[in-house]
C-alpha cells in the first residue's frame, strides 16, 4: 500500500472559556494544545501529536 507522508493535523477553534473545553482536551493525550487570550475569548490551537 502507499504511505502518506506524516503530517500533524492542525486546526483551530474560538471558544468562550470553558472549562470543561479545556479539561477535555487536556486529558486528551492524542493533542497538544497552544492557548491565547484574544479579546475576553481564547483561541485554542490543537496540535495533533
Amino acid at each position: 500500500g502507499k504511505t502518506k507522508p506524516y503530517c500533524p493535523v492542525r486546526f483551530r477553534i474560538l471558544v468562550n472559556m470553558d472549562d470543561n473545553i479545556i479539561k477535555h482536551y487536556s486529558n486528551e493525550d492524542t493533542f497538544q494544545i497552544q492557548m491565547e487570550e484574544m479579546g475576553g475569548m481564547f483561541k485554542l490551537t490543537l496540535t495533533e501529536i
